[in-house]
């Protein structure tokens, strides 16, 4: 799923490398509404670290172990 919402390809652009580059095939996606989903990615996934993404702790820190070495 992830790769079809950051693919450059369905809203008309073509990726070499690290360049963007208009094509000449018809979008499928408003470019805006790529960008949109861009940003909303970005902000979701490097918000703020795991802290931010695990905001009700550990709930089974103390319940599972590792049976190998005993570890958390």
């Amino acid at each position: 799923m992830h790769a079809l919402l950051t693919n450059p390809l369905y809203a008309g652009k073509l990726r070499h490398k690290t360049d963007l580059y208009d094509g000449e095939h018809e979008r499928i996606i408003d470019p805006e509404v790529f960008q949109k989903v861009q940003a909303r990615l970005q902000h979701n996934c490097r918000s703020g670290g795991t802290e931010v993404r695990n905001r009700y702790g550990s709930l089974l820190k103390r319940l599972l172990y590792c049976k190998a070495c005993g570890t958390r």
